[in-house]
């Protein structure tokens, strides 16, 4: 197949194929600018000065002059690629094109491009970089910037502040064009590819669009559909046609299908007082040390068991160290609903023990990930007041058939059966960079690794080993699911200087009045700061996780390598970093 990728190859193909042919995007542009900033090397160019980057394969000396003036009259240094060497004066900056991620690099620090480039163009868009467009120079770019209806000014440079909105106006519109057309590549390539495949049920929906979250199973009511595992360990919904009537509610329900439909109603929440933030640590050292980060949840759990007499539902380990939805209705059972479980739960049938309760009267707390979040909205489908639901920032949800394989293998090496995985253990601190992985078993004493030195903590923190919705989620932004959203405080020390220590420091957004009546009831545990939600989301995921090659090599591989070697040949690529040996 020839898919073309300029207006006048695609003429030409149409004319031999005497049909109409599909055309998609550059390959250099289908990538978002995201994967080559993953790649992209530091600039050469300047030490510190900003400088306007010129990229042409031809040139003439008008130009070339212009370019000069422009970095003058900005005070910057002008670079040039080395193919126009001939044009190098002693303030001209030359760059080389040999690698692309020193390339990149270059690119991503200009303060303004001038190109003859479609695609180098395409590239600054993205990224926001001003660019100069050479088109009398290219045809391509020419079409570029009349598909993209981008402003061009008679001058050389927008000097004037009108000509500057006009050209800044009309980036953002060309960008989500940019979008657009990259999505539509997309779906041409993977129906060229044979790489859409839509999930066995009525929804029609696209398994990497599916969450996994049980909404079609428990709504089904015919119960023609049920949740099977696939090769990497995730559940997709597959359907008895000889029981299923057409009725339509599964899609209806379906938080993919819907848009976000089931996360918070902005026009329910009061917009002038939501969400709002705190960053927070418990004041009790023990409450902190068996907490991942400042021992938010336990207080949580504690208010609505004590005091509310209440049913707490969240994730454990069962006797199999296999991570699990229970529910818990003392403190005993709830405390083994603390830490964080990095890898997606088994969380079937636990949405009717919910609507139970709560149908019963009972205070229940419900706590999982954003999607689990938003599959009990679309489950329960109306407000029920005696719900508080509580989510954790989300990284991704890793796969429950590679963890298990993981978990098998540390007890064929420790000769021990392993009972539970304390992935953040503050031993040293609770610092990113000093975290280990301790391993408890029923025999032996406990095993710890650092945490980033170990081959399954190193593959989920690189975003290898998630589900495929977890790259495109709709629930990872700043539009909450739930009344109170948790994580760590990754933000600097100074900011939080009265509440930061080495054992743990929380980041809560309260987003409802349930929220606000939860955080008042706990308070008084904490010593804790007012936040903006910027200060609480920093370095913390508020967009989906990126997908990366590695990911389809590892899952291609699952069943043919043993876990622990397949992992530790993909955590390899990192300079100075060892893998554990276990």
């Amino acid at each position: 197949a020839v898919l073309p990728t300029k207006p006048e190859m695609k003429k030409r193909i149409d004319e031999l194929r005497e049909e109409e042919t599909q055309m998609i995007l550059n390959p250099y542009l289908l990538a978002e600018s995201t994967h080559y900033g993953g790649a992209a090397l530091p600039q050469t160019v300047s030490r510190g000065k900003p400088y306007i980057l010129l990229y042409a394969s031809k040139m003439d000396e008008t130009t070339i002059e212009s370019a000069r003036k422009m970095a003058r009259a900005n005070e910057m240094r002008l670079a040039i690629n080395e193919e126009l060497k001939e044009y190098a004066t002693q303030y001209t900056r030359m760059y080389s094109t040999e690698s692309l991620e020193r390339f990149y690099g270059n690119l991503m620090s200009a303060k303004h491009i001038i190109t003859d480039s479609a695609v180098i163009a395409g590239l600054a868009l993205e990224r926001g970089i001003p660019f100069t467009a050479l088109t009398a120079q290219n045809e391509e770019l020419k079409d570029f910037v009349e598909k993209y209806n981008l402003q061009v000014t008679e001058n050389f440079y927008p000097k004037s502040e009108e000509e500057q909105k006009k050209v800044k106006a009309a980036i953002p519109m060309a960008v989500r064009t940019l979008n657009r057309e990259r999505y539509k590549s997309y779906r041409i390539l993977e129906s060229l590819l044979g790489l859409v495949r839509f999930v066995d049920a009525p929804t029609e929906l696209r398994m990497t669009n599916c969450y996994g979250c049980f909404v079609c199973q428990e709504v089904c009511p015919k119960g023609a559909i049920t949740m099977e595992k696939n090769e990497e360990g995730f559940y997709y919904p597959k359907t008895d046609a000889s029981l299923c009537v057409n009725c339509g509610i599964c899609k209806k329900r379906c938080i993919a299908n819907k848009k976000k439909q089931f996360a918070r109603k902005r026009e329910s929440v009061d917009a002038t007082r939501f969400p709002f933030a705190k960053i927070a640590s418990c004041k009790s050292e023990e409450q902190r040390e068996k907490s991942t980060s400042g021992g938010a949840f336990r207080s949580f759990v504690r208010y609505f068991i004590e005091e509310k007499q209440g049913v707490v539902f969240g994730a454990a380990f069962d006797e199999d160290a296999r991570v699990v939805s229970i529910e818990a209705q003392t403190l005993e059972e709830a405390h083994r609903l603390s830490g964080s479980k990095y890898v997606k739960s088994e969380f079937a049938h636990m949405f009717p023990k919910v609507k139970e309760y709560l149908e019963a009267g009972r205070e229940v707390l419900y706590s999982g990930l954003p999607c689990e979040n938003a599959a009990l909205r679309a489950y329960l489908n109306k407000e029920y007041d005696n719900l508080t639901q509580c989510e954790v920032l989300c990284h991704g949800g890793a796969s429950p058939k590679i963890y298990e394989a993981y978990i098998k293998h540390i007890g064929r090496k420790l000769k021990a059966k392993v009972k539970a995985v304390n992935f953040r253990d503050k031993k040293i601190s609770w610092k990113q960079s000093d975290f280990q992985l301790t391993f408890s078993f029923e025999n032996r004493e406990p095993h710890s690794v650092r945490g980033r030195h170990n081959n399954y903590m190193n593959a989920f923190l690189k975003n290898y080993i998630f589900r495929m919705s977890c790259y495109r989620c709709q629930y990872a932004g700043k539009n909450r699911v739930a009344d109170v959203t948790i994580g760590d405080y990754h933000g600097p020390e100074e900011v939080a200087a009265e509440v930061y220590n080495l054992r743990g420091v929380s980041s809560i957004i309260i987003n409802t009045e349930k929220g606000e009546r939860l955080w008042e009831a706990v308070k008084d545990d904490f010593n804790y700061m007012d936040a903006t939600t910027a200060q609480a989301y920093l370095k913390n995921h508020t967009r989906p996780s990126v997908l990366t090659e590695e990911r389809a090599l590892i899952m291609s591989r699952l069943d043919k390598e043993p876990i622990n070697d397949l992992l530790a040949k993909f955590n390899q690529h990192d300079a100075g970093m060892e893998s554990t040996e276990i």
